[in-house]
């Protein structure tokens, strides 16, 4: 394996200034709007505007309804995932396992529109269960607010947390479970003494992703907010930006924004690291529990009984997007000039940003070293797509109209934004394709150029098309960045469906979210079926 100060493949010099060019690029992305945003800030604020900004009630309140709602969505996407888990390693049945696998890697990848429309559809003053409770003529409480917010982000971290811990206990050697046995350890006094012994420094890790998702949750707490009372830095920032036009308190909840996630990601980089699933993509989970289980009940109906309700919390958002975007009449909708236009439109972006996230990642991850690439991550981490959608609308703007480049900018910092998830596919292969082709290549003189056309491009032909899929499906589904960006001249499916959901078109808003999410899984299926062919390839003798 390379180590932290050596590239991976690479010992061309030209390949090595690509990284640096990238590298650059990068940094430019990024920074340049928060050196210009300062220059700004000075140029149009005072010191004594900028302190009226900070103690700004309604900026406090963003501020401290930012860090609550983190904080409460953390606590409870942990809270609940930890009796999930003890439910789902309970149940013996591997069909019941891995089908419960699979669902909670599906909000891994849907699309936060899609799901806070779809949440929406089910826990809504006119869902599924509101009109179950209107026949028994019980009362249904208002979705949107602090608990709206808060059901969402159970929705996507309660699965994402039960399965980086599930994927932490697989790799618990089997001996821990047969002692456990020997002891007659069962039910929360083995979790307690065994399982939640494996898992403990994996929490940290853990919490501190989740608070930093939740924390820079824009489309969520957009469509669910329900009011002033329930707005974070994100959302304050777009609010002054498309509505307000307020630039000098625009540019102050930038500046407060980044200041906060770096915070965050600095004391993440402190505490312990977790990882997201295992070293490849993997929408599936296959592999089984490795434990030789002994002397469990082959069902516990406590176990079954929380797994179904898990599996229901999950499930029906998803089964809120099949059945009420057919009910909307789909093929209509789907039809209409506008919509073929934002498809297209869709389209278009994600293809350009899957190339050229991918394009960047062979780069990096061949040619830069891999203490350098952990930077990627932490700059996609502080700078969120609407903070630096609006910190690039307000620098160009003082130039050039922003919105006649506003493609570029929403294709470039897409692919800014897929890059670390193409890296670490990509960086999992180079690493596989050193081992196995190293000395042979070494052995040959093989290097330079000829190292990669001769041997690694064709080796990471189906890594590469992983890579694209998933950064596809990923720019397909964002909206942060075309949020600021789209308009009438720039319209895509993620905008097209925030616009029904805005004016009250609901079943049209529905029938938008089935076309995406058919899109979307569409393109991580063939990411998924790529990487089983590839893991597949890696794991035949040489």
């Amino acid at each position: 394996m390379a180590r932290s100060d050596e590239p991976l493949i690479a010992h061309s010099s030209y390949s090595k200034w690509l990284a640096r060019l990238v590298l650059i690029a990068l940094a430019v992305l990024c920074l340049t709007p928060l050196v210009a945003l300062g220059v700004l800030a000075n140029a149009s604020l005072r010191f004594d505007q900028a302190a009226l900004i900070l103690t700004d009630p309604v900026v406090l309140r963003a501020l401290r309804f930012t860090l609550i709602q983190a904080a409460l969505s953390t606590v409870l996407s942990i809270g609940l995932a930890i009796p999930v888990l003890m439910a789902l390693r309970q149940i013996q049945y591997a069909w019941v396992q891995q089908t419960v696998r699979l669902l909670f890697s599906l909000p891994l990848v849907l699309p936060q529109i899609v799901a806070a429309l779809a949440i929406v559809a089910v826990f809504g003053q006119n869902g599924w269960f509101a009109a179950l409770t209107n026949e028994l003529q019980v009362g249904w409480p208002s979705i949107y607010g602090l608990g709206g917010i808060l059901l969402a982000h159970v929705f996507f971290n309660m699965p994402l947390a039960v399965r980086i811990f599930d994927q932490t206990l697989q790799s618990m050697p089997p001996e821990y479970d047969k002692m456990a046995a020997q002891l007659g350890l069962k039910g929360f006094h083995r979790f307690r003494l065994v399982e939640a012994v494996v898992i403990r420094n994996s929490v940290g890790g853990v919490a501190s992703l989740i608070f930093l998702l939740c924390a820079t949750s824009f489309t969520v707490v957009l469509m669910l907010g329900g009011g002033p009372r329930s707005t974070t830095l994100e959302v304050a920032i777009y609010q002054s930006l498309a509505f307000d036009f307020d630039l000098g308190r625009a540019l102050f909840l930038i500046l407060l924004q980044i200041a906060v996630t770096g915070m965050i990601v600095l004391t993440l980089s402190l505490g312990p690291q977790s990882e997201l699933g295992g070293s490849n993509f993997s929408i599936s989970d296959q592999a089984t529990s490795r434990f030789v289980v002994v002397d469990r009940p082959r069902l516990r109906f406590d176990s079954f009984a929380l797994l179904i309700v898990a599996f229901l919390f999950v499930g029906l958002p998803f089964g809120a997007i099949i059945i009420d975007g057919l009910l909307a009449n789909p093929l209509q909708v789907w039809a209409k000039p506008s919509v073929l236009a934002a498809t297209a439109t869709s389209v278009v972006i994600g293809v350009a940003s899957a190339f050229l996230a991918t394009l960047f990642a062979l780069v990096l991850a061949g040619a830069a070293s891999t203490r350098t690439l952990a930077v990627v991550p932490t700059l996609a981490l502080v700078f969120p797509p609407i903070v630096l959608s609006a910190g690039w609308l307000l620098t160009i703007r003082q130039f050039v109209d922003p919105f006649a480049f506003a493609p570029a900018l929403v294709i470039v910092i897409n692919a800014a934004m897929a890059l670390p998830f193409v890296i670490r596919i990509i960086e999992q292969a180079l690493k596989t394709h050193r081992v196995r082709h190293g000395p042979l290549e070494a052995q040959l003189g093989i290097n330079g150029w000829s190292r990669w056309r001769l041997s690694v491009l064709p080796a990471l032909k189906l890594p590469f098309l992983t890579g694209f899929a998933f950064a596809f499906a990923l720019s397909l589904g964002d909206f942060g960045v075309v949020a600021l960006f789209g308009s009438d001249r720039l319209q895509t499916l993620p905008y097209l469906i925030y616009s029904n959901f805005g004016s009250y078109r609901s079943q049209d808003a529905i029938a938008l979210a089935l076309l995406l999410t058919s899109l979307v899984f569409s393109a991580i299926g063939l990411a998924e079926l790529f990487a089983r062919y590839d893991r597949s390839e890696r794991a035949a003798p040489l």
